[in-house]
């Protein structure tokens, strides 16, 4: 993994409010990637979260993501755009996130 996307990439992300596709695509999510290769995808559903726990790695500009309980590869293309926001592209369908400082 890059150390430089690796780092980039670390922290929690939160579907970009602004996205009002990726909203009404994938909900209100949040992404929590660590530095040791985990993802918590945290789909927040109503008075319930509903939470994914994955490894994820980097291929070039590809994520790739694992559930360790459902064993099957994902791959997602992403890049970050020039104020900083994630872009997941998951075949074709597009979604924005914002780092999350609050929390």
């Amino acid at each position: 993994m890059s150390e430089v996307i690796s780092s980039q990439l670390i922290g929690r992300w939160v579907t970009d409010p602004t996205d009002k596709e990726a909203v009404n695509q994938f909900g209100l999510t949040t992404l929590v990637f660590t530095d040791n290769g985990e993802l918590r995808y945290i789909i927040h559903a109503e008075g319930k979260d509903q939470i994914m726990l994955l490894t994820y790695r980097i291929d070039n500009s590809t994520l790739v993501t694992n559930q360790p309980s459902d064993p099957r590869e994902e791959r997602t293309e992403f890049s970050f755009t020039l104020d900083g926001k994630l872009v997941l592209d998951y075949r074709g369908t597009k979604g924005r996130y914002v780092r999350d400082t609050a929390r």
